[in-house]
């Protein structure tokens, strides 16, 4: 191991260093002021953090780890996430939602 300098700082060699996912979360630099509000429109085109990406090597997204040592359930999360959008629409009449509560096909309710 060797020294390093960090945003002007020495870090000796052997020490350990620990990063306060919490704070990175709630970052305004990356997130904006309403960092600690569940926005989701952010992440659409034109929001603030459109840019973000989960897979690659944005560093808001921490917690879930990053590059080799990423999250390893986040291919599973993203396919769940697709076979309850496909049963969704699989389920929905074609074009709009029901004007009833029960599926018109199986009769279960929504």
């Amino acid at each position: 191991m060797a020294s390093c300098v960090i945003d002007a700082h020495v870090v000796p060699a052997g020490v350990r260093v620990l990063v306060n996912l919490w704070a990175i979360g709630r970052d305004a630099h990356s997130w904006g002021d309403n960092a600690e509000e569940f926005v989701p429109e952010r992440f659409l085109d034109g929001g603030g953090a459109a840019h973000v990406s989960f897979r690659g090597n944005d560093f808001q997204f921490l917690p879930f780890g990053a590059g080799r040592r990423q999250c390893p359930g986040i291919n599973f999360g993203m396919a769940q996430v697709q076979v309850m959008l496909a049963n969704l629409v699989h389920r929905c009449r074609r074009g709009r939602w029901p004007e009833t509560s029960t599926c018109p096909r199986t009769s279960a309710p929504w």
